[in-house]
């Protein structure tokens, strides 16, 4: 859970009557996402109650859980290391948010990172809600050759090294 706003009074000095937090709550699996809004609810509202205060909470579920299918990925994997040998790794479980979970809701997905990070900032580089963000677009040759190899062995049904 983030929370990216806080928004409450006009002055330093006067309590003010409202306070508004906005955020993200991002999960690996629909059901804990579930959960936690519930538990979001319940202790804003219990915490502002015990206070004598009242507390309105409105979550909206704007994208779903972004999870690769396994056997697509199983799949295509070797396709991904044939057009980007020895650089093909899989990442460490992320919160991304992404609308692409919508597609995959529908039909299987597979979500992959192209590494878009020049190396000389490898693990120091800002983020890429930074206004500091940076795109590296040597790497766009490499993700324009993944898709089309993608798209091509899976419509042939070939995966093959």
């Amino acid at each position: 859970m983030t929370v990216g706003q806080f928004q409450a009074g006009v002055s330093y000095n006067i309590i003010p009557d409202t306070a508004r937090l906005v955020g993200t709550i991002r999960t690996f699996k629909d059901e804990v996402q579930t959960d936690i809004h519930a538990r979001i609810k319940t202790i804003a509202e219990a915490a502002a109650m015990a206070s004598g205060a009242t507390a309105q909470v409105t979550i909206l579920r704007n994208v779903p859980v972004t999870s690769n299918d396994s056997a697509l990925t199983a799949r295509m994997l070797p396709t991904l290391e044939r057009v980007a040998p020895g650089r093909v790794q899989q990442s460490e479980l992320i919160t991304a948010g992404e609308d692409f979970a919508y597609f995959q809701r529908v039909a299987p997905g597979l979500f992959f990172f192209l590494g878009i990070t020049p190396k000389e900032q490898v693990g120091s580089a800002p983020q890429n809600h930074s206004q500091l963000f940076f795109v590296d677009e040597k790497a766009l040759l490499t993700g324009v050759r993944a898709m089309s190899h993608l798209a091509a062995d899976y419509l042939s049904g070939s995966s093959q090294k």
